[in-house]
């Protein structure tokens, strides 16, 4: 059995925070960055969502799923950060 996209993220350590689009999509990328996480987003999946998801589905290019994680740093594994 195959992974779903959102489960291979996980698996390689991505935590999914929320949906967004501009401009929250922007503050939120910046303020993970400045904190020191790494940023990954992902076009909208409205299957994925929880709740109503109406309104993205109109336009589902406006928005991204957003996910974070530590950033892993050059020779480090996982168990060691």
């Amino acid at each position: 059995m195959s992974l779903t996209p959102e489960e291979k993220l996980i698996k390689e350590g991505w935590q999914k925070q929320a949906t967004y689009d501009d401009p929250r999509l922007s503050e939120m990328v910046e303020m993970y960055e400045e904190i020191g996480l790494e940023v990954h987003l992902e076009p909208l999946n409205a299957e994925n969502e929880s709740g109503c998801s109406g309104c993205m589905q109109l336009k589902p290019d406006l928005f991204k799923t957003l996910y974070t994680r530590r950033k892993v740093e050059q020779g480090m594994t996982n168990d060691e950060g």
